[in-house]
């Protein structure tokens, strides 16, 4: 974990994600390490600048995704990571937002079915609601307010396990302080 909290380049995360991979190998019972190594991978897709590396950590990302959906299909954080993967594939191209925006919507929609209180499934829904709202030119108003109700729900939120995410309080304090 202290390798994961520390890293700040691509290449960081890449390493993070490889000692995850290889603590997920050992533990297959625990959701916990696969979910950092694809989290791990998605971030360094974020933030990687060549596009064929992007889609790279992406595409690993969405197979490591789609094989803990298969045994914890119930887990609502999983799902909010999917959304997080397809949120990233869009940063790769615009032009894909009709195709992609609904995908984020399912996968939040879903991960609220299970967890309604979870603040990141919230913020990504949110996100992705506003993207649409500025591409349609609509009133941001709204997804502004429901941000900003949000951001109580993170100190509220009851995390699973110790090694439970808790990503996303400063990605939303970032997109209510951008309503302003």
């Amino acid at each position: 974990m202290s390798k994961y909290e520390s890293a700040q380049s691509v290449k960081e995360f890449v390493i993070a994600s490889k000692l995850f991979g290889q603590i997920s190998q050992a533990h297959t019972d625990r959701w916990e390490p696969a979910y950092y190594e694809s989290f791990c991978l998605v971030t360094a897709g974020f933030d990687a600048v060549e596009f064929g590396e992007k889609e790279g950590y992406l595409n690993r990302a969405e197979v490591q995704i789609d094989l803990m959906l298969e045994k914890w299909e119930g887990n609502a954080e999983i799902w909010t990571l999917k959304a997080l993967y397809f949120s990233s594939t869009l940063m790769l191209d615009m032009r894909r937002a009709a195709s992609i925006s609904p995908q984020i919507a399912a996968c939040t929609q879903r991960a609220l079915a299970i967890s309604p209180t979870n603040p990141r499934a919230e913020y990504l829904k949110i996100r992705n609601n506003m993207g649409i709202a500025q591409y349609m030119g609509g009133d941001l108003a709204p997804m502004c307010a429901d941000a900003t109700e949000v951001l109580s729900t993170f100190a509220e939120f009851k995390i699973q396990t110790e090694w439970s995410p808790t990503w996303g309080e400063d990605l939303l304090k970032s997109l209510t302080a951008s309503c302003k």
